[in-house]
C-alpha cells in the first residue's frame, strides 16, 4: 500500500541530495562569503535593527516584512550580507 506523501504518491521522500532547501541557501551563501540572518520583534523594532545592522555589514537582499504566526505583532525579516572582507 502506498501513501499520500508530502512529496506525492508512494512512500513521502526529502530532496534527492538530502538536504532541506533552507539548507542548500545555506550552503550556497557560504561558498559565496555571504551570511543569511533573520531579525525577529515588531515591524519598527525590526527595521530599526535593520537600519543599524546595514551601516556595518554589507546587505546583498532583504526580504518583506513576514507576519509570524506564534507571536502576534510580530514579524521576520531575512537579510543575506557579505560577511568575507
Amino acid at each position: 500500500m502506498t501513501t499520500q506523501g508530502r512529496y506525492g504518491k508512494g512512500q513521502a521522500q526529502g530532496p534527492k541530495n538530502g538536504q532541506t532547501q533552507a539548507q542548500q541557501k545555506y550552503n550556497q551563501a557560504q561558498a559565496e562569503g555571504l551570511t543569511r540572518i533573520h531579525i525577529i520583534g515588531t515591524p519598527s523594532e525590526v527595521d530599526a535593527a535593520f537600519t543599524r545592522l546595514s551601516h556595518v555589514l554589507d546587505v546583498v537582499t532583504r526580504s518583506k516584512h513576514i507576519p509570524r504566526r506564534e507571536e502576534e505583532g510580530q514579524v521576520t525579516i531575512y537579510i543575506t550580507a557579505r560577511i568575507d572582507g
